[in-house]
């Protein structure tokens, strides 16, 4: 180790001897001594140069090379701290003189303008002047600067890809698995969802409507069709209780319209006779709807026995047009509100009463009218009537008692047979009479 510092110091003191020739200074002579002395016992670091070229010709007027730790560069650095960055060993240090002559540089290279810093147009150059009248330069190649740049742009440009993705996902791979999972709940037979359509504004907003639409509609028709078995199922178990053979009461009305015959009792035979055919068509027909002429022939035979029962104390006008005759309606519609027309509005009647009955069509309905001017509803009573009709319950009880039962269980059937746009409206002045008036669609 003592021969290799010989050998540099004898290096060194060439070094010394021509820059002094060029007036270089003595504050130089200690640098290069205590880069000599820390040659010997410092890791490597950096390499210097002091490089005076002639023309292109590579002959060194002096070469010094000492093996520097960073930090041991203090005293040229004149106590600049580390985080100034000069601890970064990725740039180069070059000392240059009062002159502007570079005295010690870093940059590998014999060409004099690669390590002038005034000409390192990629770099960022750092500057310190020294006690000596010396100015330092640090090089920082301005490529690893665009590095950084180019690293946090990168991230960045992650970073907003995955929010764009996070965004997609959120308003449209979300959307779209909920609607598959509705769909599916669907296929499986669940009817209880819930939407947030009102919440919505995106694109999705009109689909998620439709389908809440959609489902509104659905549970609306499984509640219809759900009432419509169960009171079927009540009317089945009505007829079973009653415990009656239809074949034996026709029989029996048969044979008192035979006695009627026989002793020539003609009103009492013609009264059998439409009690006999209005029994058979209430329960032997087995479809649910009817023509209206078949409808209005049981209503014939409903005010026959009627009219012999009040003395004739009421007529029927009818006023039907031939083409709604063949349209078909729920069986059983117009005999009830008729019945509900005679008790409770013509029978306490004093004097003649008369029931019209009317149907018409439409371009899209058959109408049909049942009036009469019997004493009419009060305002109040009224109200309630049509609201109870308007709310379109289905589940009516079959012993329920009052005035409206008969109404109501015919708005009802109307419904569950056709849909809510049908049923019934009802229009009364108390004194003056009734109108009830049935909607019903085109069917044939």
């Amino acid at each position: 180790m003592p021969k290799l510092f010989t050998s540099f110091k004898k290096r060194i003191d060439k070094i010394v001897l021509r820059m002094n020739n060029h007036k270089i200074g003595t504050g130089l002579t200690i640098l290069l001594t205590a880069c000599a002395a820390i040659f010997v016992a410092l890791p490597v670091a950096y390499t210097l140069y002091s490089s005076e070229l002639l023309h292109n010709q590579r002959l060194a007027l002096g070469r010094a090379e000492a093996n520097l730790a960073f930090q041991e560069l203090d005293f040229v650095w004149g106590g600049l701290p580390p985080e100034d960055g000069f601890n970064d060993y990725s740039g180069h240090l070059v000392l240059v003189d009062q002159a502007g002559d570079v005295i010690f540089s870093t940059v590998p290279g014999p060409e004099k303008q690669a390590v002038r810093p005034d000409a390192k147009e990629d770099s960022i150059v750092f500057t310190h002047s020294l006690a000596s009248g010396m100015t330092a330069y640090y090089l920082y190649p301005s490529y690893r600067m665009d590095t950084v740049a180019a690293v946090w742009i990168s991230i960045a440009y992650v970073a907003v890809f995955i929010c764009i993705l996070f965004i997609i996902k959120r308003k449209m791979y979300d959307p779209i698995t909920k609607v598959e999972r509705i769909l599916h709940g669907v296929i499986e037979g669940e009817t209880d969802f819930t939407f947030d359509a009102a919440k919505r504004s995106d694109l999705f907003s009109p689909i998620f409507s439709d389908l809440h639409a959609l489902f509104e509609n659905m549970k609306a028709l499984t509640l219809r069709e759900s009432n419509a078995q169960l009171m079927k199922k009540q009317a089945e178990l009505d007829a079973l209780q009653s415990q009656i053979n239809p074949h034996f009461l026709y029989n029996t009305l048969e044979a008192i319209r035979g006695q009627a015959i026989e002793y020539g009792l003609q009103d009492i035979e013609m009264m059998t006779r439409s009690l006999s055919k209005l029994f058979r068509y209430s329960i032997s027909n087995h479809n649910t709807l009817v023509t209206l002429r078949e409808e209005l022939d049981n209503v014939d035979n409903y005010l026959y026995i009627q009219h012999l029962r009040f003395n004739n104390k009421f007529t029927k006008i009818s006023r039907i047009d031939e083409d709604a005759l063949d349209y078909m309606v729920p069986k059983l519609i117009i005999q009830p509100i008729v019945e509900n027309a005679i008790y409770h509005g013509l029978e306490m009647k004093i004097g003649q009463g008369q029931i019209i009955i009317s149907a018409y069509i439409t371009e899209t309905r058959l109408i049909i009218d049942i009036q009469d001017d019997g004493l009419g509803i009060s305002e109040e009573s009224l109200r309630r009537l049509n609201a109870t009709l308007s709310e379109g319950n289905t589940q009516i009880k079959p012993h329920t008692k009052g005035s409206s039962i008969g109404l109501r269980n015919v708005n009802a059937r109307i419904r569950l047979t056709f849909g809510k746009g049908y049923g019934i409206s009802v229009y009364s002045t108390e004194g003056a009479g009734t109108d009830v008036q049935l909607k019903l669609p085109l069917t044939k």
